[in-house]
């Protein structure tokens, strides 16, 4: 029998209805109006399915007819329909098969069972959708629908993707119409229905209100930042609620550019401004109306606002931030319209920004407000006149100068100037200046300056004062004409200045990098980068690198070190060498400029006389210090009259002090200080300075001083004052120990007897103990581990040998002690003369056996040193393999590393590293893995000078640091972020803000995150060309922008521009330290699909920055919100950048 010929027309529409829930934890009331057991919605949407029973549909073609039918069903999660077929007794009717399919899938779906012949229907989301049931085909195909409605609340697509607004603002969500609108379908379409709203978690940035139709949900952003919000529908005794619908809030902050000029010469009038500030109001809230501004604000060292400004002179007064100013219809003042911004003559930025909060009333009359910015564009007068000078070294004016800008701002000739006068820590003005001692005045702030008066004008330094200053002042012509302008006087650090160091007795000194940096940064502004040493003569010693007390590798001319390789040179003078040495370098700054200075090191042989000029001081007494000793000095070694001196470094504050015009105990005069000169033939007089020891005063003390003759040529010398006693710390006379931690040590008579012969020429009497601190050890007598042992009275006499001698002295030290213990004493000869001296004990930690050697760190690199081998061996280790290597996850070992693309080669365990030569333990570096905490052990393998070998251990201690080392304003950071800020500065990839400030919460701009990259990765990128037209040449970042285009890190903003001054956004910055890992070699993949599935703001990452997001999240290497979220559209903070790369560096 063909179907063809016998299909029937559907007879049947049958309808049913059924309630249930499709979330996971959704239930169903057995009772729909039972509210005693309502479903929990906690957990997502609860709809139900309707099927239609009003309607039926059909017909009869033949004998054949497909019906539909419910079917009763233990799953309350669906309801289940059987398929008819008749005649029930035709077998090829009977196994024909039932497809089943919904119109819109994602509102219901289909389960078939039985060949088709029964159905399961279910619900999926909110809304209306027809089931279409069907057999056979062609023209003998059966076909029945069933009409199905989802019950709960359906979201517009506009309003399922979110809702941004911003702060103070508000957005209605309404019932079926408006940009943002919900769909009722089902149950939760009755009339009893109810609606509420609520905010996910309560947070308070966003606030939710119920309109009076009880339909409409009025959204109001309180403040910037993201919440959800949730849409419920009660109804019957069921909930439905709504997906919950993202709300980001964002700054109502609205800026208001100018550019059309600002400068201490032409300052901003608020008149300007006001209608733009009134528009911004009204572009926030249609039809309100602007009123006010209050909380006026801009930094200091940017400008001033005034009110009722006219001149440089009559100023009006000063702007309150406190204070209301309003719009120019209101009936009284202050008004906006008189306020000036005045930017500060000073300020190098190219940009000030004055904050402020606006207020009015909305077309509803409620208060409103916003908050403004208004970003200003310096401009640079052409009047500006710059000049440079060397530190200490006068400049006289030029009265040319200020006629030339002059006739160019006014167009004609100058008549006189009035100058403001700059701080007097970095110098003065003067007339008529010869010396410091002879001029006739200083410059006055309100008196007129002809040109020839400017020509007799000579700006004077503050002594050691090395930077820009910035000393405005206002031309007159001699047509009246009035113009202001800036003299920017460049004060750069002399060529023949010097980083002086002193070997106190030692015979070496080691370079320290601070002093480097220091000296770059006041010769060209900036950090160093590299240097390079003219080694000294042979004959007065060598510099070395990696030196450990015994060997090291000689520098070489042309050796170009690092700025952290420079901790690792040491000067080491040739026996009996006594003098000053000094060592001319050449340095290039992170910038690619070049400076050069000298390296003094001040060398005083152990049997060498006592310095340039000696004296001889008396515990608790005086001496007085001769004129002519200075004087003749000067003579010798200049051939000139001495002018000056000053003194480089005073002695310990312990040991004694110099003092001017102090005359006795009771008149203390002035204590001698680093940054004054005392003259010759001028106040403060050499004539009264003295030396004032302290009662304990023993050994000698060297005060490094430097002169300077009447012709300007300088000298340098060391003052030399021994206490006439013999020696002290380090000096004949002194007494050495070792000792480990734990073990006591007891003292020899036949050592005191000989120090004593060297200090007096004569045998031991007996000597007398001064106790140690507490907190280095103990002094015993006649000590015993097995008896209560019993201190030493420090009055008792001790004889070289006897009932009651030296050998009955024990020292034990301390419990944790490590380092050196200072015991003094006084020694009686036999002929009567005393002596003061010191027993001077190293005590070696027991951790330091079996070469245990320790580092601890905040996370910055620690770099290995031959000394600690040494001092860990117990024997003579001469060479040094690693074992092991730690975890990647704790950190890697590097060999000559300067930073994550500057490193020679990877730790190993197959290179052999030597004490004293190359490749050299000292260039080993550990460097920690960015979070990671604890203790990393890394085995190593030993070999001594005989051929034994011995097996140790380094043990570094990773801590967060609980506070940064170099910044004071991390206090509200977690350890991450110091470890993070800290290993940054650590490799000079931030300087901070000044004054020990970082600004964690301060915006990054992108150019300044170029020059932070280009200074991690320090690429050898060679010469690059510019590559964006609004990046100028000799801008601080430019040359990191170009380089960081020349490789492809970055690309711009389109139409040739970059955008330096704009801040960075969260996924750009990813997107560049992607590319610079890849540049560098390092892995770093794009993020698979299911990389940014775990964040709930993925949807606002941009398509191009997709994979680089996703790729270092999955790295760890993107930082998150302390709610775990990516934020990729806000800007990057300065304290998330020092996240960001402190990972990316150590990845």
């Amino acid at each position: 029998m063909k179907i063809s010929q016998k299909r029937r027309i559907l007879s049947l529409l049958l309808t049913f209805l059924m309630i249930l829930g499709l979330t996971p934890t959704a239930r169903l009331s057995t009772d729909p109006s039972d509210p005693s057991d309502p479903p929990d919605t906690s957990t997502g949407i609860l709809t139900g399915l309707q099927l239609s029973s009003d309607q039926w549909s059909g017909g009869s073609t033949g004998q054949y007819k497909l019906t539909l039918e419910p079917e009763s069903s233990s799953d309350a999660g669906a309801v289940q329909v059987k398929a008819l077929l008749e005649p029930n007794n035709d077998p090829e009717v009977q196994n024909l098969h039932v497809s089943w399919s919904p119109d819109n899938p994602s509102i219901v779906g289909v389960t078939e069972v039985d060949n088709g012949h029964a159905c399961r229907v279910y619900g999926i989301s909110p809304g209306k959708a027809t089931v279409t049931a069907s057999a056979g085909s062609g023209n003998a195909q059966f076909t029945c629908k069933i009409e199905t409605v989802v019950s709960g609340i359906q979201l517009n697509e506009k309003l399922a993707e979110g809702i941004t607004i911003q702060e103070n603002q508000t957005v209605d969500i309404k019932l079926d119409s408006g940009d943002y609108f919900y769909t009722l379908f089902g149950n939760a379409d009755s009339e009893n229905a109810k609606l509420s709203a609520s905010v996910v978690d309560n947070k308070p940035n966003v606030k939710v209100l119920l309109d009076g139709d009880g339909r409409t949900v009025t959204v109001e952003g309180r403040e910037a930042g993201s919440a959800w919000v949730r849409l419920t529908i009660s109804s019957a005794g069921y909930v439905y609620n709504s997906k919950d619908i993202p709300v980001t809030v964002t700054s109502n902050e609205q800026k208001i550019e100018w550019t059309d000029g600002c400068s201490a010469a032409k300052p901003l009038k608020f008149s300007a401004l006001e209608e733009k500030i009134a528009a911004k109001f009204t572009e926030m809230f249609p039809g309100g109306t602007f009123s006010s501004i209050i909380g006026l604000n801009v930094p200091t060292s940017q400008g001033t606002l005034y009110l009722g400004y006219k001149s440089p002179e009559d100023t009006g007064a000063g702007v309150g931030g406190s204070v209301t100013y309003y719009y120019h219809t209101g009936a009284r003042g202050p008004y906006i319209k008189d306020i000036t911004f005045v930017p500060n003559a000073s300020f190098a930025g190219e940009k000030a920004e004055i904050t402020f909060t606006g207020q009015g009333t909305s077309s509803d009359g409620s208060t409103r407000s916003f908050k403004g910015k208004i970003e200003v564009t310096l401009t640079q007068e052409k009047s500006d006149l710059t000049v440079s000078t060397k530190r200490d070294t006068p400049l006289k004016l030029s009265a040319s100068l200020f006629s030339r800008a002059c006739q160019e701002q006014v167009g004609s000739p100058l008549s006189y100037v009035i100058f403001t006068l700059p701080p007097a820590n970095q110098g003065k003005l003067y007339t008529g200046y010869k010396n410091e001692w002879d001029y006739a005045a200083a410059v006055s702030a309100s008196e007129r300056y002809s040109q020839r008066q400017i020509d007799d004008i000579t700006f004077v330094p503050a002594q050691g004062f090395v930077g820009k200053v910035t000393v405005s002042y206002a031309g007159y012509s001699v047509s009246g004409s009035k113009y202001s302008g800036q003299l920017v006087i460049q004060v750069q650090q002399g060529v023949d200045d010097a980083i002086t160091y002193n070997d106190n007795g030692a015979g070496s000194v080691g370079f320290a990098r601070a002093d480097f940096d220091s000296f770059c940064e006041n010769a060209t502004g900036r950090l160093l980068g590299s240097i390079s040493f003219t080694p000294p003569a042979a004959s007065q010693g060598v510099l070395y690198y990696n030196w450990n007390g015994v060997r090291g590798t000689a520098v070489a001319a042309g050796n170009s070190y690092s700025a952290v390789q420079i901790d690792r040179l040491t000067f080491v003078a040739a026996e009996g060498f006594d003098g000053v040495v000094r060592i001319p370098f050449n340095g290039v700054d992170r910038a690619g400029e070049t400076f050069s200075g000298t390296v003094e090191a001040h060398i005083k042989s152990a049997d060498a006389g006592n310095g340039d000029i000696s004296y001889t001081c008396a515990p608790g007494e005086s001496v007085k210090l001769a004129l002519s000793d200075f004087a003749n000095l000067c003579q010798t070694l200049t051939g000139q009259r001495l002018h000056y001196i000053s003194f480089q470094t005073l002695p310990d504050f312990n040991r004694g002090s110099l003092f001017h015009n102090r005359t006795s105990a009771g008149s203390m005069g002035t204590r001698v200080t680093t940054t004054t000169k005392y003259f010759n033939s001028a106040a403060p007089y050499i004539s009264n300075l003295s030396f004032w020891a302290k009662e304990g005063f023993s050994g000698g003390v060297e005060i490094p001083f430097t002169g300077c003759a009447v012709s300007g040529e300088t000298f340098t010398g060391v003052l030399y004052i021994s206490s006439g006693e013999g020696a002290g710390s380090g000096s004949a006379g002194a007494v050495r120990y070792t000792v480990t931690g734990g073990d006591g040590v007891t003292f020899s008579g036949q050592d005191f007897d000989t120090a004593c012969r060297q200090a007096t020429n004569a045998a031991l009497s007996y000597v007398k103990f001064d106790l140690p601190s507490s907190g280095q050890g103990i002094l015993y007598y006649d000590y015993r581990k097995s008896n209560a042992p019993r201190a030493l009275d420090p009055s008792t006499q001790l004889f070289r040998s006897g009932e009651v001698s030296v050998d009955k002295v024990t020292f034990v030290p301390a419990s944790g002690f490590a380092g050196t213990a200072y015991v003094p004493f006084t020694a009686t000869s036999i002929n009567g003369r005393e002596y003061r001296g010191n027993v001077e004990i190293t005590v070696r930690s027991p951790a330091a056996l079996g070469g245990l050697i320790r580092y601890e760190t905040g996370g910055a690199p620690v770099y290995f040193a031959a000394s600690d081998v040494l001092a860990a061996s117990g024997g003579q280790p001469e060479t040094l393999r690693l074992t092991g290597l730690p975890d990647a996850k704790q950190g890697r070992v590097y060999y000559g590393y300067d930073g994550p693309t500057r490193y020679s080669w990877e730790g190993n365990t197959s290179t052999v590293y030597s004490l004293y030569g190359d490749p050299s333990v000292s260039e080993l570096a550990f460097v920690p893995k960015a979070g990671y905490a604890g203790t990393v052990e890394i085995p190593y393998t030993a070999s001594n000078q005989d051929g034994s070998t011995y097996s140790g251990t380094i043990r570094i201690t990773v801590s967060a640091p609980a506070a940064s080392e170099n910044f004071d304003d991390m206090g509200k950071y977690a350890g991450a972020y110091n470890a993070a800020v800290d290993y940054l500065y650590s490799m000079g990839v931030v300087n901070g803000t000044g004054a020990r400030r970082y600004e964690p919460t301060a915006s990054i701009r992108r150019g300044d995150f170029c020059l932070m990259l280009s200074r991690a990765f320090e690429f050898n990128v060679g010469s690059t060309t510019q590559g964006f037209s609004d990046v100028p040449a000799g801008a601080y970042y430019a040359q990191a922008v170009n380089q960081m285009y020349a490789i492809g890190v970055v690309e711009g903003v389109g139409g040739g521009k970059f955008s330096p001054s704009a801040s960075i956004t969260r996924q750009d910055a990813a997107l560049m330290v992607q590319r610079a890992l890849r540049q560098a070699g390092i892995d770093a993949p794009d993020g698979n699909a299911a990389a940014l599935a775990a964040y709930s703001d993925r949807g606002r990452v941009a398509s191009y920055a997709q994979g680089a997001v996703g790729g270092l999240a999955q790295q760890g290497i993107f930082p998150l919100s302390s709610s775990g979220r990516l934020l990729p559209r806000e800007n990057l903070t300065r304290a998330d950048m020092a996240l960001l790369l402190h990972r990316a560096m150590t990845q």
